[in-house]
């Protein structure tokens, strides 16, 4: 039978080596576990704002002369643009219930259905696609919201035209 001998001293740094390994491999797991959990709830806030926007549409669609200031206050950044079809309709978010009650005003009620929603890859922007029936026809919509870091909407870049689909 073979016979090791090993020195208390080595075994004790092996040990300790091997400990000190282990420990960086959970360690690492860890915070690799948490950066993706981190990451997948930021994707669903930035979704979470874009569905937000969309229900401040239909709130507003339904009922134009409602009060919306706290939804407002949350949702945007006090310097929000909007720009539609490469125009600027506003850069302040004061502006964003009475620009849509001009609209609700010009095309009536509205009750938007959601086709698309595609957060983006920084964590701050999200593109939504949906179709608005109105009394006066059905408009395909693109949207970009662009948030800041408390993820409030800094810009709304929308471009839309009349739907002949089906």
């Amino acid at each position: 039978m073979l016979r090791i001998n090993f020195d208390e001293t080595l075994m004790k740094h092996v040990l300790f080596f091997l400990c000190l390994v282990l420990s960086i491999f959970c360690q690492t797991q860890a915070v690799a576990f948490q950066l993706s959990h981190v990451m997948e709830q930021n994707v669903r806030t930035v979704a979470d704002v874009a569905t937000s926007y969309i229900d401040l549409l239909n709130r507003i669609g339904a009922s134009p002369n409602a009060s919306y200031a706290d939804d407002v206050e949350s949702l945007f950044a006090p310097d929000c643009i909007k720009i539609v079809n490469g125009s600027i309709w506003f850069e302040d978010s004061s502006q964003v219930v009475p620009q849509l009650q001009r609209t609700a005003e010009e095309v009536g009620s509205w009750s938007i259905k959601l086709l698309d929603l595609i957060p983006g890859q920084d964590e701050r922007t999200v593109v939504v696609r949906f179709l608005v029936p109105t009394e006066k026809g059905i408009w395909n919509t693109l949207v970009i919201l662009r948030c800041n870091d408390q993820l409030q909407i800094t810009e709304i870049n929308e471009v839309f035209n009349n739907y002949e689909g089906a």
